[in-house]
C-alpha cells in the first residue's frame, strides 16, 4: 500500500491534533515540517517522529519526497501558502476557513486545476 507523504506546515495546537489523528491511517505518513521558528519545527518534529524540519516554505515545497502540504496556520496564510505549495506540484489539504473570501478561493481552484493536484 503506497502512502502518501505530507509535509506539515505550522506546529501549533491544530497542527497537533490532525496528527493525532492523521497517524491513525495507514496510508498517511508525516514526512517534513515547516516552522518559521527552526527550534519550534525540531521541538514538533521529535514529538511526532517527523525526520525532517524545514523553516522554508518553498524549500519544503519543493521537495520531492512529499506528495502532499498540510496547511495549518493563521487563517490569513491560507492562501498564498497554498497557492505556492499547488505550482509546486503538491497536493494541499487546507484548515477552515479556506481563504479569507470567494474570489481568494476561486483563484487557489484555479491554481489547483492548472496544476493537476486536489485542494
Amino acid at each position: 500500500m503506497k502512502k502518501t507523504r505530507f509535509g506539515i506546515v505550522g506546529t501549533g495546537r491544530i497542527s497537533d491534533w490532525v496528527l493525532k489523528g492523521a497517524v491513525m491511517e495507514p496510508r498517511f505518513e508525516a514526512a517534513a515540517v515547516c516552522s518559521r521558528s527552526q527550534e519550534s519545527g525540531k521541538a514538533f518534529a521529535e514529538a511526532h517522529g517527523i525526520g525532517k524540519v524545514y523553516t522554508d516554505i518553498s524549500e519544503m515545497a519543493s521537495d520531492p519526497n512529499i506528495d502532499a502540504i498540510y496547511i495549518g496556520t493563521p487563517n490569513s496564510t491560507h492562501h498564498d501558502l497554498a497557492i505556492l505549495c499547488m505550482a509546486h506540484g503538491k497536493h494541499v489539504l487546507c484548515e477552515k476557513p479556506l481563504a479569507s473570501n470567494a474570489r481568494e478561493v476561486g483563484e487557489m481552484i484555479d491554481v489547483a486545476k492548472a496544476n493537476g493536484v486536489m485542494l
